[in-house]
């Protein structure tokens, strides 16, 4: 694991951040890129991605904290500390698909079209993000006796399921999957089909992550990835017959 990448002139780079920000500069690129194929504004996707960025990290943030509150208690001020890393995807998901629905329909788009061309990019996204959680050392998971067990920064005790390389794996094969299908689905379809797969996905890695909050009989993570199964699927289902 390595939390800071390198320095320079005494400046320290968090690999969690540089990941971000590679995750946030390469899922535009491919965004820019499929939109030319949906008569998109690459001006318009620019500020899009910025505005969905910042809504969601702030989401995200604010959701892994609640879940995770009795970590924040006796340091409220640690909530700041991003490079620590501590953030939920899927609070991210919400509230930047909400921002992302508001200002496309403000702009004049069709939600749907728009969707079509970013999802590729989130699943890209995920899968660059993960890897800052893997050189962080957040995000571990459970003590495991597999091949490919790996030690944690933070927690050096024994080998760990590397829950953060599933999520990654995950997301590039997403990836691929998405963007073999570019203009092949109906319109929202890919963005819906994703947020779909990642909550299954989520809720089986949830088993192999330590010290993931609980809320009764699931973590935080997986009554999460449920509301995201059954939302997304409700949205698909009820715009199945609905013009984009």
């Amino acid at each position: 694991m390595r939390p800071i990448l390198l320095e320079l002139f005494n400046f320290p780079l968090y690999s969690y951040g540089v990941m971000i920000s590679i995750a946030f500069i390469v899922g535009l690129a491919l965004a820019l890129r499929n939109g030319k194929n949906w008569g998109i504004e690459g001006d318009f996707l620019v500020d899009l991605a910025v505005l969905v960025m910042l809504v969601a990290i702030i989401a995200a943030r604010l959701t892994y904290v609640v879940m995770a509150w009795e970590n924040y208690a006796q340091e409220p001020l640690r909530v700041f500390a991003l490079r620590e890393g501590g953030l939920s995807f899927q609070g991210g998901l919400l509230a930047g698909f909400i921002a992302g629905v508001w200002y496309t329909r403000r702009k004049g788009y069709s939600p749907w079209v728009v969707a079509e061309a970013a999802a590729p990019s989130l699943a890209m996204g995920l899968a660059i993000a993960r890897i800052g959680c893997l050189l962080n050392g957040c995000c571990y998971g459970i003590p495991a006796r597999i091949p490919w067990a790996l030690y944690s920064s933070r927690a050096q005790d024994v080998p760990r399921h590397p829950t953060q390389l599933y999520e990654s794996l995950f997301g590039l094969v997403m990836f691929l999957w998405l963007w073999s299908k570019r203009g092949k689905l109906r319109p929202g379809n890919s963005l819906g089909i994703f947020f779909i797969a990642y909550g299954f996905a989520r809720f089986i890695i949830e088993y192999f992550r330590a010290q993931a909050p609980t809320l009764g009989p699931l973590t935080w993570g997986q009554w999460a990835s449920l509301l995201l199964i059954l939302l997304s699927g409700l949205v698909l289902s009820r715009r199945r017959n609905d013009s984009y």
